[in-house]
């Protein structure tokens, strides 16, 4: 019940005057989490002039660029683990959907990796998942550059 009543109680108004009090760190806090309401608000507060809209983009592509690689070689560490884990999954409620999302990620592992970003249930564990498929480093690098450019175009600029 709190929690409902907390989220009822953010609107607009409140997320600008967190983003004048807190600026940056807001900014932050919403690439981490891979927020897009903080992200489409630090673009507003970079619109109305409390952010730079510079810096934001600048930043928020390196962050989210070296987090996704550090999941994408995370999974490439624990490759075998996770495939194991995946495959051995039987039991449960989840199990069929589990591989039935594993096969999705091996078939489309080139394509997925431009868009994941923008599937919200998907966006912190696709890295990881992606780590454990046949996707080269290279290619996984290049599609995660590209990708972080539109998705910071897109919502940064959404907001702005």
């Amino acid at each position: 019940m709190f929690f409902i009543k907390f989220i009822q109680s953010i609107s607009k108004l409140n997320l600008i005057i967190l983003c004048k009090t807190y600026k940056y760190f807001f900014f932050l806090l919403g690439i981490v989490i891979e927020s897009d309401m903080l992200l489409l608000t630090s673009g507003y507060c970079a619109g109305i002039k409390i952010l730079n809209i510079y810096i934001i983009s600048i930043i928020g592509f390196l962050i989210t660029i070296i987090m996704n690689q550090i999941f994408f070689n995370i999974g490439r560490k624990y490759q075998q683990q996770i495939r194991n884990f995946i495959i051995n999954k039987k039991d449960g409620y989840f199990a069929d959907k589990i591989n039935i999302f594993y096969t999705y990620f091996e078939k489309y592992d080139n394509q997925l990796s431009l868009i994941f970003r923008f599937i919200f249930a998907i966006r912190l564990t696709a890295p990881i998942i992606l780590g454990t498929t046949s996707i080269s480093d290279k290619q996984f690098l290049l599609n995660n550059i590209i990708g972080g450019i539109i998705w910071m175009s897109v919502v940064i600029g959404g907001g702005y």
